[in-house]
């Protein structure tokens, strides 16, 4: 069975990266529904801006702009 885990503190997303599992966090799954189609460019901006506070802010940023990439913004 493939699994991909969803964690978005760092010292666990770490750990399990270690231990060989796929690891992603929400910001990441966020681009992925994204580049997927099922929600759009302004709602996957909202929902990272929304993340503020509970994800470091380089990684929220970092996310926006593979969005903003990939629609040649």
């Amino acid at each position: 069975m493939k699994m991909i885990l969803l964690i978005d503190n760092g010292s666990p997303h770490e750990y399990a990266k270690k231990q060989g599992f796929n690891v992603v966090n929400s910001a990441a799954f966020i681009v992925f529904l994204t580049f997927e189609g099922k929600i759009n460019v302004t709602e996957a901006k909202a929902k990272l801006s929304s993340l503020k506070g509970l994800l470091r802010e380089s990684i929220i940023k970092e996310n926006i702009r593979l969005i903003e990439l990939s629609r040649g913004e």
